[in-house]
């Protein structure tokens, strides 16, 4: 079952204001996901190759 199963009408509008939610949070991410120039797209993919290549950094528990 879904989460909003059993809520009726309330339903559409909970949906409704979490897919607003997700696009602001999103913004402007387009231009990055899917450039359309060709030096866009290789800075993207190398920016992909080099966050993938590194481990994480430690995080320290005396925060």
């Amino acid at each position: 079952m879904g989460r909003f199963a059993g809520m009726g009408r309330e339903a559409p509008a909970a949906l409704k204001a979490l897919e607003e939610g997700w696009q602001k949070i999103s913004g402007n991410a387009g231009p990055f996901v899917a450039p359309a120039i060709e030096w866009r797209i290789r800075g993207r993919d190398r920016m992909y190759r080099v966050l993938g290549s590194r481990p994480p950094a430690p995080v320290s528990a005396s925060g």
